[in-house]
């Protein structure tokens, strides 16, 4: 054991000792701070009582690492006195060398961390303490290694004397190496060593000791290479392996940059690739494959042998569904996807090749791993690459009949690649031709029930997903606007199959809108507007849509931006004002997120621009035309969604605003006919719809609700209607208390002038008939008249005072 220092003071003395103890049953962390306001009262005292303890045996292995972390505490905060740094090196020169059954890593661990930083001060000590202890021939300690890695990435100027004779010796122990530990610490130390030279030869002129070449580094390292490729990484121990690989990356920088070597290297290729059938982490195998084909050029790039076993294992990779999850797995996919890049550079038609033959032989995942690779190389501008663009074409097409979701959406990512890329002279054929077939067959898909759908139908709407993706980048390339594809994606807008990729459809049918208005203003063409879908479908379905404006990636803002750009083309004077409107909308929605908004006002805004919409127009069929088309769509939502329920009052605000009262009445009698009485939901939003409609149509409704009463009363005899045949005496009584809330609901937002002559004479009767014919007590029904309307500020008091009156 090294040689005792002075003990200190024996008050200190016993407080130190008393808190090393507690090391044996708690963290460290408090005990080294504890340790460090000693020490920055008296730090030569507690140094020098640490080092002792260091020195003790019969201190515990605990108490002696906690004892090390509170000597780098002080190293990094105060330093050290001269006088103690002999004894500290020497004592934890001892621990760090011990043997495994004298001592335990932990301790071993600490001490080479200990002398690491303490090389920050004092570095020629150190490092000639590691220097003794690493000698030709004699297998030196698992944590010498180590620590002479970290010293010299530590210190990377001082260690340049240093470096030579150290490559030297540890390519004479190497041989002798057969534990794995020891050739783990070995690699480890290496790959330290090999940053530490690429660091010096990027800035050598910060050294004060005269320049060392690259190739003399390279002559020290490449025995060594040979060695670990040949001997070390085909052992079975996978834990070697994993550190001969780590190591080959820094090795490697300081080799490839030498031509006469790369062709040597590129020999190992075959040995490398045979790893990845080995139980070890694949990037690190993928990243020194990737540094090998970096280092390739125009001038010396690796032979073609390599390619097909390059592009076949690194696929595999890529598609195979066997393969383990490894951790750091989608990092390897991003190196692999390099690899192929630099193969594309060096063997673009070998390569295009190998992806051609991949593609007409293999099925599902390698499809799409293969169409995911050759897209990152055509996306990637490889210089020479367009010259082959006909073999990519015809890669891509040779899968285009594959119906694997998977596949569907990998080929439609690759025609997008294929587009933006400037492959394609002409979209006008299959790629819009596949793009419209995987839109149609989606959408077909979509409308069966889910749970009949693999995951779903995830997958299909993936497919519509990407579908418009690459229709959306074919419509800014500027082609594809055509006649047939504008009234294509026109009549998608209307379906709801689309309504999950609504914001992306509406998105390529706003910049194909813009460029249409642009070539029609250039070329003075006169195209006249698609005849389906009409301009009312499109109005219905888009407000309705922007009902719920942030699902689906925020469809409200699409939809409403679609709207103002199919104006110049759709719309009349009806869309006067939508210059102004939709952006202040819009601006609107920008100021809110989905938990902000409030709903009750954004229908609001929605409702006040129809109803702006419907006042500025000059043809009296508009208006009944969109109310028409607004019934047609009442079936595409489902009961008790927010878009049916607005779809109901907006539906209201267009009956109201219609010019032809007995069409109003008509289509009103339709609904009425057509409800679920059963279904209290879609009777609350046919009362929301027939309050809005009675703002201006209290007439109609009530010549409604009176024919619908008479058609009723004839079943009640006759029982010959479909209305109420086979219905029972409760179920009739729920189309009475459906009556009474139609009622109320009309009264509730019907003008005070037109309401109050019709209140007794009507309203009441009706009200009172349908309460006594029940044979339940629907009191509450009744007085629901007056309630409803009491939170109406424009139903004047007298009104209140008259609904009142006739309820008693």
């Amino acid at each position: 054991m090294a040689d005792t220092v002075g003990q200190p003071s024996g008050g200190l003395h016993h407080w130190i000792s008393n808190l090393l103890w507690l090391a044996d049953e708690g963290d460290h962390k408090d005990i080294v701070a504890r340790i460090m306001q000693a020490a920055r009262v008296q730090p030569a005292a507690v140094a020098s009582l640490l080092v002792q303890i260091l020195q003790q045996d019969e201190v515990s292995v605990r108490q002696k690492v906690a004892a090390y972390e509170g000597l780098r505490t002080m190293l990094l905060e105060q330093g050290m006195e001269a006088g103690l740094i002999g004894s500290l090196i020497a004592v934890a020169s001892q621990h760090m060398r011990a043997a495994p059954e004298e001592a335990l890593s932990e301790l071993q661990a600490a001490a080479s961390d200990t002398l690491a930083a303490l090389a920050g001060c004092c570095f020629g000590p150190v490092m000639r303490e590691l220097q003794k202890h690493l000698r030709p021939f004699v297998l030196p300690a698992e944590f010498t290694l180590l620590t002479l890695g970290k010293v010299i990435a530590a210190s990377v100027y001082r260690c340049v004397p240093f470096l030579g004779i150290t490559l030297t010796t540890m390519q004479t122990v190497m041989r002798g190496i057969d534990d794995s530990r020891r050739r783990g610490a070995f690699c480890t130390a290496l790959e330290c060593m090999c940053g530490a030279i690429s660091t010096y030869l990027r800035s050598w002129e910060r050294s004060t000791y005269p320049q060392i070449t690259l190739q003399r580094f390279s002559a020290y390292l490449l025995p060594m290479y040979q060695h670990l490729i040949s001997v070390w990484l085909p052992s079975e121990d996978t834990e070697v392996k994993l550190a001969v690989l780590k190591a080959l990356g820094p090795m490697l920088n300081i080799l490839l940059p030498r031509k006469d070597l790369q062709n040597q290297i590129y020999g190992d290729i075959p040995l490398l690739l045979a790893q990845y059938r080995e139980n070890i982490e694949a990037f690190y195998i993928t990243k020194v494959l990737g540094q090998i084909l970096q280092a390739s050029s125009s001038n010396n790039p690796i032979p073609e042998v390599h390619v097909e076993a390059l592009s076949h294992t690194l696929s595999y990779q890529v598609t195979s569904k066997a393969q383990r999850p490894y951790r750091l797995c989608r990092e390897n996919h991003t190196e692999i996807s390099h690899i192929f890049l630099q193969l594309a550079r060096s063997h673009p038609s070998e390569l295009l090749g190998i992806f051609h033959r991949k593609l007409e032989m293999g099925r599902g995942d390698t499809r799409v791993g293969i169409l995911a690779l050759m897209s990152d190389v055509i996306g990637a501008e490889v210089p020479g690459m367009p010259s082959w663009k006909h073999l990519c074409i015809k890669s891509v097409k040779s899968v285009l009949t594959d119906g694997s979701p998977r596949v569907r959406v990998a080929v439609l990512q690759a025609i997008g690649t294929l587009v933006t890329a400037g492959y394609l002279d002409k979209v006008e054929g299959w790629p819009l031709n596949y793009i419209a077939l995987q839109l149609a067959v989606s959408a077909n898909s979509l409308e069966r029930p889910v749970r009949s759908l693999p995951l779903g139908g995830l997958l299909e709407k993936m497919v519509q997903k990407t579908s418009l993706a690459a229709l959306e980048i074919i419509i800014a390339s500027g082609r594809g606007i055509s006649q047939e594809l504008w009234a294509r994606l026109l009549g998608y807008v209307t379906r709801t199959p689309y309504t999950d990729s609504m914001t992306p459809l509406c998105r390529c049918l706003r910049i194909l809108a813009e460029k249409r208005q642009q070539h029609r203003q250039a070329a003075h063409d006169c195209r006249k507007p698609v005849a389906s879908p009409t301009p009312q479908q499109l109005l219905a379905r888009l407000l309705v849509l922007s009902a719920s404006p942030f699902e689906g990636e925020g469809r409200g803002v699409a939809a409403l931006l679609l709207l103002n750009a199919l104006r110049p083309e759709l719309y009349g004077d009806e869309a006067e004002q939508w210059w102004m409107e939709i952006p202040a909308m819009v601006q609107y929605l920008d100021g809110h997120s989905k938990f902000s908004l409030d709903q009750t006002a954004w229908e609001h805004k929605l409702l006040e621009f129809l109803r702006k919409t419907l006042e500025r127009s000059k043809e009296g069929g508009w208006s009944q035309d969109l109310s028409q088309e607004l019934g047609q769509q009442m079936g595409s939502y489902a009961s008790g969604s927010v878009e049916k329920a607005f779809l109901c009052k907006v539906l209201g605000t267009a009956l109201a605003m219609g010019k032809d009262v007995a069409a109003v009445k008509g289509q009103l009698l339709e609904l009425l006919r057509m409800a679920d009485y059963l279904n209290g939901t879609e009777l609350e939003c046919l009362g929301s719809c027939l309050q809005l409609c009675a703002r201006d149509q209290l007439d109609a409704i009530l010549r409604a609700l009176g024919d619908f009463e008479e058609e009723m009363a004839e079943g009640e005899d006759s029982w010959h209607l479909s209305l109420c045949k086979g219905l029972a005496p409760w179920e009739r009584d729920r189309v009475k208390s459906a009556l009474l809330l139609f009622y109320s609901s009309a009264a509730a937002q019907a003008p005070p002038q037109q309401l109050l002559p019709l209140l007794v004479d009507e309203i009441v009767p009706k009200i009172l008939h349908h309460y006594s014919t029940s044979s339940q007590a629907l009191g509450l029904n009744a007085r629901q008249m007056v309630t409803s309307s009491e939170y109406d500020p424009s139903v004047s008091p007298r009104a209140h005072a008259a609904r009142a009156g006739a309820s008693a």
